[in-house]
């Protein structure tokens, strides 16, 4: 059988048992304790996690998150400490550098990184729907997922750990509980760094006052009108921080407003 259609109908398979799972679970009783509902959510997240977990080159990162998996192995501790402070060595952050490391002692297995990163990303995905279990349909939001999102995770692994995060934190924002999203901002930036600017978004929607609103939707207006200027400039200062520079090759920015990302 052509080795496409063996991948349409593994992934295919995938998808519907993790979207059949979460149709299962949307129709559960609502007295769920939280214990069951984290193990509705590894049931559901299970099926996508292994796929990632056994894939084989799929991903243009696929083998320089291998190289990371392979220097993390024989990179201590304290060896990360020190480089992390003194800026040499690996930049990787620190809670991505904390999961390799878990996984190299517990499985010593790049592929079981693939898995728990997957795991994790899906959890806080799942975990951030339940906030809205009663207004969406779980099963068409991961639907929605699967087809818009999933091969992104398997690309950009810990940016999308990060952005699953940040989801997730997104109800302590409507919620106005500030210290709760601002520590999984933090969380979040430790497996991305770029995940730390989300910290303003919390005064963008929580700002209620009238004068400051109407002043808030101008600059977001004027923001969205003069996008592309904005966005060389901010690329521009963004490649020449050290705390973001390692996100840009030599040829981001460039007279055309182009963007190269390399996560």
């Amino acid at each position: 059988m052509n080795e496409l259609i063996i991948s349409v109908i593994t992934y295919g398979l995938t998808y519907f048992t993790s979207i059949f799972l979460g149709k299962m679970y949307g129709g559960t009783k609502k007295n769920l304790s939280k214990k069951q509902k984290i193990l509705w959510m590894l049931i559901i997240a299970l099926a996508p996690a292994i796929l990632a977990g056994i894939r084989y080159g799929v991903g243009t990162d696929y083998n320089n998150y291998l190289s990371i998996y392979g220097y993390i192995k024989y990179y201590l501790i304290s060896d990360y400490i020190i480089s992390y402070f003194d800026g040499s060595g690996l930049h990787i952050e620190v809670l991505y550098y904390l999961l390799n490391r878990i996984v190299f002692l517990l499985f010593d297995s790049g592929q079981m990184v693939f898995f728990f990163s997957m795991l994790i990303e899906l959890l806080f995905i799942l975990l951030g729907l339940q906030y809205f279990k009663e207004k969406i349909s779980i099963p068409w939001a991961l639907f929605i997922f699967y087809m818009l999102m999933f091969n992104t995770g398997l690309n950009s692994v810990r940016q999308s750990i990060a952005v699953s995060i940040l989801f997730f934190a997104f109800k302590y924002i409507l919620d106005k509980k500030i210290i709760k999203y601002l520590f999984f901002v933090i969380i979040a930036s430790l497996f991305h760094t770029t995940a730390i600017i989300f910290i303003f978004l919390y005064l963008l929607v929580n700002l209620k006052n009238k004068e400051i609103s109407a002043f808030r939707n101008i600059i977001m207006y004027l923001c969205v009108l003069f996008s592309p200027l904005l966005s060389y400039a901010a690329l521009k200062f963004a490649s020449n921080t050290e705390l973001f520079s390692r996100y840009f090759s030599d040829q981001t920015i460039q007279n055309n407003l182009s963007v190269g990302f390399l996560f």
